[in-house]
């Protein structure tokens, strides 16, 4: 399941969720764990990525590290 598989089923709980609202009543708790368990999982997968993209301990390619290029060579 993609994130934008799991954005889409967020919405359509939603959209149930004002369905219920909208007719007068209050949605059902499993319904709001449910969201917020697909919120969740949204959040984790947005935060994977990032973290996947620039890993923290590595520096940005072209940063400064402290040791010159023709050091390296020697």
């Amino acid at each position: 399941m993609t994130i934008t598989d799991l954005e889409i089923h967020y919405d359509r709980l939603g959209d149930v969720r004002a369905e219920i609202l909208g007719q007068g009543d209050e949605p059902p708790a499993e319904l709001i764990e449910r969201m917020q368990r697909v919120r969740a999982l949204i959040a984790a997968v947005r935060h994977r990525h990032r973290t996947e993209r620039v890993p923290a301990s590595r520096p940005p390619a072209g940063a400064a590290t402290g040791v010159e290029l023709g050091a390296l060579r020697a």
